[in-house]
């Protein structure tokens, strides 16, 4: 995906092997440890070639190979790490950093360096710009009623997508819907004048922030700080099965501060109906985001 994304914004694109951190056995991890190999060599070469001043990584397994070929060329290392429990790869990544920058203070238990910048989460500040008549319009609601954004990233959430036609029918009788269910996860028997559904969305994400009153998505970190930015309400769902378990410690962080309800999916049976009334009810504060501006002048400004 990165290969088409990035050479859109002007950006050359240079890509590596890597392969995937498991933590439980799988043959696949016998071929992807040498993929690995292969990856922080081939980094080293094209680092040595680039010269940087510095190497920024922004987590997960495909950056390791790169940060320790940038280790190995004797080139500065900055890591950020999203959540609030570091990944593997970035707790493998953090031997090797001359700078760890995370987004949660209570990160620095799980890292334990002295070499940690608290920063946050960077934002996309185009999303201060959002207009919630734009948003209503591209969606083909009226805003007469409260308007609740569901989204479960690209690839949509099975758990968020079946809660809503769940409670479907009393739901468009109460709210505004605003889908974003994931690719191919279009629920067809869902209809009303109250509904809108999306794979996806490109360039309209800001404008349908702005039209919601409440948001129900993951508790992924990028996620929330679009949230905190905006300063919008939110019921939070973080991803259990088949993960570490960093969104539900992103999530309980997150609540501490911000107007949103953690529902466990795993336990969780009844209705949003209730939760939904109770939270657009309340106004949250938007927050200003500093950690793209900090980044940024430590990268920039890094001396080695």
């Amino acid at each position: 995906m990165e290969s088409k994304l990035i050479p859109e914004h002007g950006v050359k694109f240079e890509g590596i092997q890597c392969g995937k951190l498991r933590r439980y056995f799988s043959l696949e991890n016998f071929v992807d440890f040498f993929r690995t190999i292969i990856g922080i060599w081939q980094s080293f070469w094209k680092v040595k070639k680039f010269n940087p001043k510095v190497v920024f990584c922004k987590g997960g397994y495909v950056s390791l190979p790169v940060a320790i070929g940038a280790w190995i060329a004797r080139k500065p290392v900055i890591i950020h790490e999203s959540d609030l429990v570091p990944g593997l790869a970035n707790r493998i990544a953090a031997k090797f950093a001359s700078v760890i920058c995370v987004s949660f203070k209570e990160s620095k238990k799980y890292l334990r360096s002295d070499k940690i910048i608290v920063t946050g989460n960077p934002v996309r500040a185009e999303l201060a710009d959002g207009k919630r008549d734009k948003g209503l319009k591209f969606a083909g609601l009226d805003g007469k009623k409260p308007v609740i954004l569901v989204m479960g990233g690209s690839q949509g959430a099975g758990f968020i997508n079946e809660l809503i036609a769940k409670d479907f029918d009393e739901l468009v009788k109460n709210f505004e819907i605003i889908h974003l269910c994931g690719q191919g996860k279009v629920n067809k028997n869902l209809n009303s004048k109250n509904y809108f559904v999306a794979e996806f969305v490109k360039n309209e994400m800001k404008d349908l922030y702005a039209a919601a009153d409440l948001i129900v998505t993951r508790a992924g970190a990028n996620s929330l700080a679009e949230i905190e930015f905006l300063g919008k309400p939110a019921i939070l769902i973080p991803l259990i099965k088949g993960s570490r378990g960093d969104q539900v410690g992103n999530a309980e962080a997150f609540a501490n501060e911000n107007q949103v309800e953690i529902i466990k999916e795993n336990v969780f049976k009844g209705s949003i109906i209730e939760i939904a009334e109770k939270l657009i009810k309340s106004k949250g504060k938007p927050k200003k985001s500093d950690a793209a501006e900090i980044i940024t002048n430590l990268i920039l400004n890094y001396d080695q």
